[in-house]
């Protein structure tokens, strides 16, 4: 979902998944400033999370292998408090056993601003890079950049946007593949 903060500046907006994850809206004024606006998705909780991102931040508190990303120490900081620890271990175990549906205080996704390398601090909240809007000087701006992190997923593994894959269809339903001549 796109949220705007003054949906009376826009006209329409839709999704199109051709090749990736696409917002598109149109102004009602062509006045050049600041447009606020954020994404928001809480689907897909469990996805691109798997034990292998457990291993990792084991490895990781034993000082073993250390994240040489930025982004798994904060996707792997599913507690907010600021440090790796035993915790986030079992938050995250909770969910692929599926004892919880949610986080307990991370939402499954966060989009961050294009600079967010260059503004993440240590032990700084994560809107501080969250992507919040954009300043338009000119017209048509036709693309933004937001880099959208999956809370949980340590090896940064999740490919699904766009793809429409069986299994990621059918892990909320029961499916039963028949073979075999059709009957009527």
């Amino acid at each position: 979902s796109v949220l705007f903060e003054n949906e009376g500046l826009i006209r329409k907006f839709c999704i199109s998944e051709n090749a990736g994850l696409h917002y598109g809206f149109t102004l009602k004024n062509r006045t050049p400033g600041l447009y606020k606006y954020r994404m928001v998705k809480n689907s897909q909780v469990r996805d691109g999370i798997s034990t292998r991102d457990i291993v990792l931040i084991q490895r990781h508190i034993l000082q073993l292998e250390r994240f040489a990303d930025t982004a798994q120490v904060i996707a792997a900081d599913v507690n907010f408090n600021g440090q790796l620890t035993a915790a986030d271990i079992t938050e995250i175990r909770r969910i692929i056993l599926g004892v919880r549906e949610q986080f307990t205080s991370a939402k499954p996704w966060y989009f961050l601003r294009q600079d967010w390398r260059n503004v993440a601090k240590p032990y700084r909240p994560i809107s501080e890079i969250e992507f919040q809007g954009i300043q338009v000087n000119n017209f048509p701006l036709t693309n933004v950049n937001v880099f959208a992190l999956k809370m949980g997923d340590v090896d940064l593994s999740y490919r699904g946007f766009g793809q429409h894959r069986t299994e990621e269809r059918a892990s909320s339903r029961m499916v039963t593949l028949e073979t075999g001549p059709p009957q009527s």
